[in-house]
Order: C-alpha cells, then sequence, then structure tokens
C-alpha cells in the first residue's frame, strides 16, 4: 500500500519526505509538544502574584479564565489552542483513519510531556529566571506553529500495511523520552543544577523530540522508491474520451443557506460529518462537552495549584495563612472527586448511546473510499504511462 503525495509520485526524496504524511505526524508532535506550555502556570504564578499584587482568590480567578479560554473561548482560544487541537490533532486523526485511536493517544501524549520539555529548554536558556519563562511561553509556540503552518494539511492517502507498527516505533521514543524526563527531574530535585548541566539535559531532550525524524526518513523512503518502481513498470493505458455527462442543475446560494437551516435538529448517523449547527444542537455533542467540563476541569484545577500544594500554603484576601498537611485542600479535592464522578457518569451514557455504532464495522467507511482512491491512482499512473 501507498499514500497518494502532493507530487503524484515524482521529484525528489527530500521532496517526498516533506510533503509526506509522516512528516506531517512529526510537525504535529512538536506542534502539540508546545502547547504543552498552557500546563506550566505553576511555575510562574508567583512572579504574577508578586508584581501585578494579586491575592490567592485573583489567581486562582485568572487560572480559570486562562483555562475557559484556551478550551471554550474564541478570541484566546483560538490564540492558544485552536491550531493545535483542531489544526494538528484533527487533522492527523483525518490523515489516519484507522490508528486514529493510537494517533490520538501518542499527541495527547506529548502534549502531557510538553511542559517538562519546555521546563528544561527554559533552564538551558533563562536559567531560574521565571519572569522570562512568560515570554518564551508566549513566542515558542507560536514559531513552531507558524514553521509547520504548510505542513499540516489533509491528504489523500491508502492505509499502509505496516502503519501501526511505525506508530508503535514512535510510542516507544516517546516512552524514551518520557523515562529521561523522569529521571532527569528527579535528579534536578535531589541537587542544584548548574546552567550547563541544564544546557547538556536541555540537548539530550531535544534530541529525543526529534529523533522519529529517523522513523519519518526511513518509511518515506520506502515509499519513494515504490513510487519510482510502480511508475517504471507501468503499462501505457489506451484512453478513451467520452462526452461529459449533463449537469445538474445547483442550487442557489439562497437553498443552500435555508436547507443549512433546515437540517439544524436533523443530525445524520453517528459516524458521519455534522455542521456546526447540528452539532451545536446534538445531545451527543452535549453530553460529551458536559463530560469533558467535569474530567478536564478538575485536571487543569490540580495542575494549575501545584505550585500551592507543594507549599503547602494558602491565601485568603491577601492574607497568608498557614496550612500544613492534608487539612488544605482536602474541600477542594473533594469538590474535585465529585466533579469527575459526575463527568464519569455522563461518559456511561454516552458510552450507552453510541454502543451500536462502534459495535458496527466503523472502519468500513474509510476501507472503501482507500479502494476507490486506489483505483483513481491507478488509472493517473496508467495516463501516465500512456
Amino acid at each position: 500500500m501507498m499514500f497518494s503525495g502532493s507530487d503524484g509520485g515524482g521529484g525528489s526524496l527530500a521532496k517526498q519526505i516533506i510533503t509526506g504524511r509522516w512528516f506531517m505526524v512529526f510537525a504535529s508532535f512538536l506542534i502539540m509538544s508546545a502547547s504543552g506550555a498552557t500546563y506550566m502556570f505553576g511555575l510562574y504564578y508567583a512572579d504574577i502574584k508578586s508584581s501585578l499584587g494579586y491575592d490567592q482568590t485573583t489567581l486562582n480567578l485568572l487560572s480559570f479564565f486562562k483555562d475557559l479560554g484556551a478550551n471554550v473561548g474564541i478570541l484566546s482560544g483560538l490564540i492558544n489552542e485552536s491550531f493545535a487541537n483542531t489544526g494538528a490533532l484533527v487533522t492527523c486523526v483525518k490523515n489516519f483513519p484507522e490508528s486514529r485511536g493510537v494517533m490520538l493517544g501518542l499527541l495527547k501524549g506529548f502534549v502531557g510531556l510538553g511542559g517538562a520539555i519546555i521546563t528544561q529548554i527554559y533552564h538551558a536558556v533563562y536559567g531560574d529566571d521565571s519572569k522570562s519563562l512568560i515570554l518564551f511561553m508566549g513566542w515558542l509556540p507560536a514559531v513552531i506553529s507558524f514553521v509547520f503552518l504548510r505542513t499540516i494539511r489533509i491528504m489523500k492517502v491508502i492505509r499502509q500495511a505496516n502503519e501501526l507498527k511505525i506508530f508503535y516505533s514512535f510510542l516507544y521514543i516517546s516512552l524514551d523520552l518520557d523515562g529521561f524526563l523522569m529521571i532527569i527531574i528527579i535528579i534536578e530535585e535531589e541537587g542544584n543544577f548548574t546552567r550547563g548541566e541544564y544546557g547538556g539535559s536541555a540537548v539530550a531532550v531535544v534530541i529525543l523530540l526529534f529523533l522519529p525524524v529517523a522513523v519519518v526518513i526511513k518509511e518515506e523512503n520506502v515509499l519513494w522508491k515504490r513510487k519510482k518502481q510502480q511508475l517504471d513498470n507501468s503499462p501505457p493505458l489506451e484512453l478513451v474520451t467520452q462526452p461529459p455527462p449533463p449537469m445538474a442543475a445547483t442550487s442557489t446560494q439562497e437553498d443552500k443557506d435555508i436547507s443549512c437551516w433546515r437540517n439544524i435538529f436533523k443530525p445524520p448517523n453517528i459516524g458521519d460529518d455534522y455542521t456546526i449547527l447540528q452539532a451545536l444542537f446534538s445531545i451527543d455533542m452535549l453530553i460529551l462537552f458536559l463530560a469533558t467540563i467535569c474530567g478536564v476541569g478538575g485536571t487543569l484545577t490540580a495542575i494549575d495549584n501545584l505550585g500551592q500544594i507543594a507549599l503547602g500554603r494558602v491565601r485568603r484576601h491577601g492574607e497568608d495563612v498557614n496550612c500544613i498537611g492534608k487539612e488544605c485542600f482536602r474541600m477542594a479535592f473533594i469538590i474535585i472527586a465529585a466533579v469527575t464522578l459526575l463527568g464519569a457518569i455522563f461518559s456511561i451514557i454516552l458510552v450507552v448511546r453510541t454502543r451500536k455504532f462502534y459495535q458496527s464495522d466503523i472502519y468500513k467507511k474509510f476501507r472503501e473510499e482507500e479502494k476507490a482512491l486506489e483505483t483513481e491512482m491507478a488509472t493517473a499512473r496508467g495516463a501516465d504511462g500512456g
């Protein structure tokens, strides 16, 4: 099996690599890693508190709207999360429809590693200047997204036989990176690292982060050689031209708009593409939204307050109140646990509503599309050979 590249099978190996979908996966890894900066609030909250004179209540409000804007808001969401979660993640799922599960797991795994990766690079570049971390988090994700802006795109693809094996290779590399970060963080906590030692650890992290490029080059090289061989061995194909069939009358833009509005409460079958309006008024989407809010909300609350948890101190209206031990956050985590349980209930409801769909052959549509694409590509190669 092969996939259709942007050059239709010709061109150099370098072009094959840059325009191939495996390089697109690697670019998505970098973008998702950079988007993990949103989970680093606990590293710089103290600077915001001291420089702006915020008390803990105001700081909690700030962190709440930070997470709300990134996940629900429009303008702030577009700035922080849209390209990573919509551009990179959804595009990868579209390009690997039959491997969407492992694809989502890998991408979200790199988001989780993103905070540790950026922390190592930040210490190597800025030392312990936590105020510079805010600027670093501002420009790094934007630069990475801009560099790979043309790389992230939906392609016409045919599934490779060894596709899952390639994803396992990426998984093993990410586990190596995860293990190295865990070990180096433990070592850093035990002793005071110098600027040079942070630099060495940052170099190792970057090498492991870019190691998937080796897998990309290997796989794209195999595909490139296979394409060349198929082009060389393609027999000439005699083409018979026929007049095109008469075009059906197209509806006006006004009819399309009316049809779009009329279909708001008539969603397609589960698994088919929804319009934005259909998704907004879908019961399944509402349940998914509630489950996500309950699950992700508790996680983000805990992450944003890790610094406070480590210090074992809380503030009320600008005053320091000593708080030692489990009493500090007992009530907060009881509430988080209760909300998370509510999210689990919503998830169970969604499972019940969609169980028939997932018990069916959910990949049948994608296999039919791949078969049609294979036929189209074979016809194109024959035309080029003739």
